[in-house]
Parts: structure tokens; C-alpha cells; sequence
């Protein structure tokens, strides 16, 4: 392939999002995952839950969106377990993720299911 291995930059100037209304550069709609998966890691990491890593599929994600998300915001994720099934020993996690910005006001909502397989799975 004659483009491997370049680099290519795309650098947006601050005038044109704020010429759009925005404070600064949006991040692409895709960035709540970067902002969730902290808190999805330290689900999986805290002792006493018995998730495996290796064991977990993602089952789906829905994001809505209050405001877009644009550089320098500081932002928290809040993840909660709505929900835990069993279906043939297999365990499936509904969550919730409140992603907030400094003023505590929400940015966006992370919905997800994870599939813990089991034993036999």
C-alpha cells in the first residue's frame, strides 16, 4: 500500500467551531467510550465481583448526548449496574454510565449490556 506507514495530521483551527457556536474543538461522538472505560475498568478489576476480563463480550451501547463534548472539558463518569441476568450460565450486565462535567451538569448517557460468559460457554 503506498500510504502505509505515513503520517498524516489534521489540525482544526479553533475559529471554525467557535465560529459554530462551540467553545472549542468537538470531540468526535465516539469519545464517551474513552471517558467510560476507566470506570468499566475498575468494575472489572474490583475483587469480590468474580468478572474475568477474558470472559467479557459487549453486548451493545446506546449514547445520548446532551451537549457536545469539546476540548478541555473536565469530565467524570459515574457507572451504575442497573441490571444482572442469568441465561444459560452465562451472566449479562445492564449499565448505565452518567458522564458529567464540572459543574455537575450531564454531558451524556452511556447505556450498555456486558456478557460474562460462563464456565461452559
Amino acid at each position: 500500500m503506498e500510504g502505509r506507514g505515513k503520517r498524516v495530521q489534521h489540525v482544526i483551527p479553533r475559529r471554525s467551531p467557535r465560529a459554530a457556536g462551540f467553545p472549542d474543538v468537538v470531540a468526535p461522538t465516539t469519545f464517551t467510550t474513552v471517558v467510560q472505560s476507566p470506570s468499566v475498568t475498575q468494575l472489572l478489576e474490583t475483587p469480590g465481583t468474580g468478572l474475568e476480563l477474558h470472559r467479557v463480550v459487549h453486548g451493545s451501547e446506546k449514547v445520548e448526548h446532551r451537549r457536545p463534548i469539546v476540548a478541555g472539558d473536565d469530565l467524570t463518569a459515574t457507572l451504575t449496574i442497573t441490571e444482572v441476568t442469568e441465561r444459560a450460565g452465562n451472566h449479562i450486565l445492564s449499565t448505565i454510565c452518567e458522564i458529567r462535567d464540572d459543574t455537575d451538569d450531564l454531558v451524556a448517557v452511556v447505556t450498555s449490556t456486558l456478557l460474562h460468559r460462563g464456565d461452559d460457554a
